[in-house]
């Protein structure tokens, strides 16, 4: 048998290329198969949940916005004459298509004052012992505007917000709001005289 075998022409040492080079080609194809099997099985068991929101559940990120406003407490105004505090609220609008909930309460609730740069008051220095949740149902393409607080026109530091503060001076200032975790998308310019 070995004698035969030692009669038969030999194949090139191109053929033996090609046929490691298919070779190769195989194994290559099967660890690619074998590494997007274990991707697909393991895809299966971490899904990220949807952003996919139906009616009644909490409101997915990016679905609501917040305002800030600043006025005499039912009307938006941008000046002030002295001795008069400006008042301080939000509104939230729901850009979805179906009704969810909204934590709009004061515990996760910020407002911050500037000028220019500058932090002149901030809502998150104040007393916030006892401030509570309030989640709201927010319906698609509704505006939900939230109740008024007056701003003292002082500074806040780490001894609080309110009276007994130093007094700010006139001029322009600017309000944001952050709501559970929604910062305003409007920059709230205001005078105060």
């Amino acid at each position: 048998c070995l004698a035969n075998l030692e009669g038969m022409p030999q194949p090139s040492p191109l053929v033996f290329f090609f046929r490691r080079i298919f070779v190769l080609g195989v194994v290559a194809l099967l660890i690619w198969g074998v590494i997007a099997l274990f991707g697909w099985v393991g895809s299966l068991f971490n899904q990220k949940p949807s952003n996919v929101v139906t009616a009644g559940q909490e409101c997915a990120p990016g679905t609501v916005s917040v305002n800030a406003v600043i006025g005499d407490g039912t009307t938006e105004q941008l000046s002030f004459d002295a001795g008069v505090n400006p008042y301080l609220w939000f509104t939230l609008t729901n850009n979805g298509t179906v009704a969810c909930k909204f934590n709009g309460g004061p515990r996760v609730t910020f407002f911050t004052i500037k000028s220019g740069e500058e932090q002149i008051w901030s809502s998150r220095e104040c007393d916030r012992g006892g401030l509570v949740d309030k989640w709201v149902t927010l319906q698609p393409n509704q505006v939900l505007v939230w109740p008024a607080n007056d701003w003292l026109r002082v500074h806040s530091s780490s001894t609080g917000c309110g009276a007994g503060q130093d007094p700010v001076l006139p001029g322009a200032y600017a309000l944001t709001a952050e709501v559970n975790g929604v910062i305003s998308g409007n920059y709230e310019q205001f005078l105060l005289n």
